[in-house]
């Protein structure tokens, strides 16, 4: 009794089989990707306009529940990923035939509640993702000079 515990927890985790008290493992694999990701550019600014490009690479055509092909991001906390945001989309059927693309931009930071701090994302869908890193901007004495007059200048005409 007490080794039937263990052993269920194996199969549920590892994909352990038990016949006749002979224990079979097989190892369970990633999925094969049918899709690729890729971005307009590897680093990124807040405020950025990032370009998503998503390939079909299978034989098959594929799927997505939205126009925006479920594109989501996820952040890295330093010990995993987390869901970050989700490009909204039409709630329609988008298909991609074998070798078609499809692309999405989207403003990071776009959303004045979620905001893209300096930090490691990745985007994708499907379990498909591209890596991506947010930088802050460095702004010299000159620069940010030149910027705060601009924006004065804007607000001296309202």
């Amino acid at each position: 009794m007490h080794l039937k515990l263990p052993i269920l927890f194996l199969s549920a985790i590892l994909g352990v089989s038990v016949f006749g008290g002979l224990v079979f493992m097989s190892l369970k694999q990633a999925p094969e990707a049918h899709i690729t990701i890729t971005l307009n550019r590897e680093t990124h600014h807040q405020g950025d306009i990032m370009t998503i490009t998503i390939e079909n690479v299978s034989n098959e055509t594929q799927c997505f529940g939205n126009a925006a092909y479920n594109v989501c991001f996820e952040r890295f906390n330093g010990g995993y990923w987390e869901f970050y945001d989700a490009i909204p989309g039409a709630e329609v059927i988008t298909c991609l035939k074998p070798g078609e693309t499809g692309q999405v931009t989207w403003k990071l930071g776009g959303h004045t509640d979620r905001p893209f701090p300096a930090g490691h994302y990745q985007v994708g869908t499907k379990g498909v993702y591209a890596e991506f890193e947010i930088i802050e901007v460095e702004l010299n004495q000159a620069e940010l000079e030149k910027t705060v007059t601009e924006f004065l200048k804007t607000r001296a005409h309202v």
